[in-house]
């Protein structure tokens, strides 16, 4: 039971209930800035202080143990949007030398079939006062702009313990359908491409790296990383008939069943769904052993459907309860199609092999979150970013959780 005084500190900051021996507070507001919202959040491994990127590509600044917040760069000052319609910012990352790097996404209207452009630029501290401050392109890559609302973009992006940079792209169709074209709209109908639904691995050495395909079969793994053992976990978010969103223990030439396999069922829920060409092999997702995230108690591969599973993180050690340590915590973004809220929230994953696959033994911690959408560890400490509220008076906010 929570004491009377940290229940009315909850109340009023609307925060949500913890489990015994942890605790939440709000590090900072953040809300929509000029009609954007946060997407990643990262610690920069020499100043400690906290980095968000906005999905307009704006970087800002969070001190956690100050609260505040300020914007150190903005995306007029790098974008090369040229004549791009639009644009989104999915990917964040830091690695141990500080080197920042952002993934972009645009879509290009005036050419036939639509067109996204895919960068990744590099952001140097050039004066070496530990904030990133020059944007260069380092990645550039194309592909058709998606089919109806299905151009999911390169979203996450690592580094993994093998020293490369990995990259998720996802998907730009729902289920590999063609979809339908119109004059207005000049859609391409070929389905995906071999540089998208798949996991990509690049070199970070090198100054005009080549992408290699690391693994295929991904509709769109917002979140991934790797545990003691080197085995890289990745969420990945399903179509939009009811299909279990997955968990994947993602391996190099692997093929992890989008577009002709959802989940453990035998075959998608559609008239027209792909046909898997002859002696492709694929693999089976994480089953969920519950008790939570699945829509009962049966064991399912391995979300609710529609639950959008998001952040992904492996939690080594620290301020936590130890029943916490060496496992991961998974965030599920939440449902847009359905009439019953499933996901807004974070759950506790323990990997365990039983009858002879790998399964998750899975509890939530927090309920109700504002869409969570990325989180990470710092000291020992886990935090949680929120994407949006619909409510004005509940902005996104940056959450720490950690032990009492």
């Amino acid at each position: 039971m929570i004491g009377l005084a940290l229940a009315l500190t909850l109340l009023a900051q609307d925060l949500p209930t913890p489990p015994e021996g942890l605790q939440v507070r709000e590090v900072v507001k953040l809300g929509p800035a000029e009609d954007s919202q946060p997407t990643r959040v990262q610690v920069h491994p020499k100043s400690g202080l906290f980095y968000v990127l906005y999905l307009n590509g704006d970087l800002w600044q969070v001190d956690a143990a100050a609260g505040t917040k300020k914007r150190v760069l903005e995306a007029k000052r790098y974008f090369r949007k040229g004549a791009a319609a639009f644009v989104q910012a999915l990917g964040l990352h830091i690695d141990a030398a500080g080197l920042t790097y952002i993934v972009v996404n645009e879509r290009h209207d005036q050419e036939t079939p639509q067109r996204a452009h895919v960068c990744v630029y590099r952001v140097a501290d050039t004066d070496g006062d530990l904030v990133p401050d020059r944007a260069d392109p380092w990645i550039e890559f194309d592909h058709p702009w998606g089919i109806g609302p299905f151009n999911h973009g390169a979203c996450k992006i690592a580094t993994g313990p093998d020293g490369w940079i990995y990259l998720s792209v996802g998907s730009r169709t729902d289920h590999g359908e063609a979809g339908k074209d119109s004059e207005k709209l000049r859609l391409d109908t070929h389905g995906e491409t071999d540089l998208t639904a798949c996991m990509l691995r690049i070199d970070p050495k090198a100054e005009h790296p080549k992408t290699e395909v690391f693994c295929k079969g991904l509709r769109n793994s917002f979140g991934f990383d790797w545990d003691d053992q080197g085995r890289l976990i990745a969420s990945e978010n399903g179509p939009d008939a009811d299909h279990p969103e997955e968990l994947n223990w993602l391996r190099q030439g692997k093929h992890y069943g989008f577009p002709y396999r959802f989940g453990n069922q035998a075959l998608p829920m559609y008239p027209d769904a792909a046909v898997a060409p002859e002696g492709l092999t694929f693999e089976r997702p994480i089953a969920n052993l519950g008790p939570a995230g699945r829509p009962t108690e049966e064991k399912e591969y391995t979300f609710h459907p529609h639950s959008s599973p998001s952040g992904v993180l492996w939690y080594r050690s620290g301020t936590l309860p130890a029943r916490y340590d060496h496992s991961f915590f998974i965030e599920r973004f939440g449902n847009y199609l359905g009439k019953e809220p499933v996901g807004f929230d974070l759950l506790h994953v323990k990997l365990v092999e039983k009858d002879g696959e790998w399964a998750a033994v899975m509890t939530t911690i927090l309920e109700k979150l504002r869409r969570p959408i990325d989180l990470c560890q710092s000291k020992g400490k886990i935090y949680i970013l929120e994407y949006i509220s619909y409510d004005a008076q509940r902005p996104s906010r940056l959450l720490e959780l950690s032990g009492r």
